[in-house]
């Protein structure tokens, strides 16, 4: 990832991750077995971007 802009953590991509994450960790607070879920698909996730 070295070739990323210097102001990349601020562009929207990033912020709507963060916003995903935030709203996935108030969720979790609510039902427990909404975690198993969402880490097996954000592992999903991940591993597609790694390939990027």
């Amino acid at each position: 990832m070295k070739n990323l802009p210097i102001d990349f953590p601020s562009s929207q991509a990033c912020q709507c991750v963060a916003a995903l994450c935030k709203s996935t960790l108030t969720l979790l607070v609510k039902d427990n077995k909404l975690i198993e879920m969402i880490i097996t698909n954000l592992d999903a996730i991940l591993n597609s971007l790694a390939d990027f």
